[in-house]
C-alpha cells in the first residue's frame, strides 16, 4: 500500500476501535486515556509490523527456494544439452565408419 493509504487505513481502524464523542457530550481526554490510546495503537501497529515481517520472511525463503530450483534445472538442462551433442557426435562418427565399411561388404 502507499503511505497515504496506509495512514488512512490505520486512522479508520483507530476510529473503529475508539469511537469519538457522541453529540451533546464534551470532548475530554485525560493524559491516562491518551496514553492508553497511544499504547493500543502502538500494540496494533507492532502486531501489523510483526505479521508483515513474517510474511516478508516467508516470501524471501520461497524466493531463495525458487532460485535454488532454477539453478538446479539450469544445470540439468545444460548437462542434457552437452549429452545430446556427445550422442550426436557419436552417431556421426558411427555413420562415417559404416559408410567406409559398406563398399567392402558382400551383397548378402
Amino acid at each position: 500500500m502507499y503511505p497515504a493509504a496506509m495512514n488512512a487505513a490505520v486512522a479508520a481502524a483507530a476510529a473503529g476501535r475508539h469511537p469519538g464523542p457522541q453529540p451533546g457530550q464534551p470532548f475530554k481526554f485525560t493524559v491516562a486515556e491518551s496514553c492508553d490510546r497511544m499504547k493500543e495503537e502502538f500494540n496494533f501497529l507492532q502486531a501489523q509490523y510483526h505479521s508483515i515481517k513474517m510474511e516478508a520472511d516467508k516470501l524471501v525463503q520461497e524466493k531463495s527456494e525458487m532460485q535454488r530450483h532454477y539453478v538446479m534445472y539450469y544445470e540439468m538442462s545444460y548437462g542434457l544439452n552437452v549429452e545430446m551433442h556427445k550422442q550426436t557426435e557419436i552417431g556421426k562418427r558411427l555413420n562415417a565408419i559404416l559408410a567406409q565399411i559398406m563398399p567392402f561388404l558382400s551383397q548378402e
